[in-house]
Order: C-alpha cells, then structure tokens, then sequence
C-alpha cells in the first residue's frame, strides 16, 4: 500500500493533505507559509519522508470555462520544480 500527498498550491501557502494507506481518505495535515522555491521544496521533502509517499498530486484551478489561466500555468512551474527535486 502507499500513501498519496495532495498539494494546493497558492502563491502564500501550500496547503497539504496525506492520504491513508489505502488511498481512501485524506487528512490535512500542514500548511506551508512559502518563503522560497528552495525553503518550500525542502519542507515538502521533510514531509514526504514523514509520510512515507513518493506519490503526489495537484489541482489545476481552471477558469469557469473550463481554459488554462495563470494559476494552472504557476502551479505547472511549481510541479515541474517539485519533480526535478523528487523524481
């Protein structure tokens, strides 16, 4: 069994949310306060560890269209970072 992380992704906070063993329900259990890519990315990385997941997820927040904006756009930067530093 492994467990999934959930990110939200916002420009002042990641809000984080860790699955159970069996990928039924989540719990939130941390917000980060986003000082830097590199201080966030090494929270997320202390929190992985603590949860034991290599398994993470993101919303993309689209418009009421259904388009891509700048929000999806930011939290695609941040993903890809997140992914060059766990991979």
């Amino acid at each position: 069994m492994k467990r999934y992380m959930s990110l939200d992704i916002g420009d002042r906070t990641i809000g984080i949310a860790v699955s159970d063993l069996l990928g039924l329900t989540a719990q939130g259990v941390e917000t980060i306060r986003r000082k830097s890519l590199a201080d966030d990315l090494k929270r997320l990385g202390e929190l992985m560890e603590v949860y034991e997941t290599k398994s993470l997820v993101s919303g993309l927040p689209k418009n009421m269209d259904g388009t891509e904006g700048d929000r999806c756009a930011i939290v695609k930067e941040f993903m890809a970072e997140v992914k060059k530093a766990y991979p």
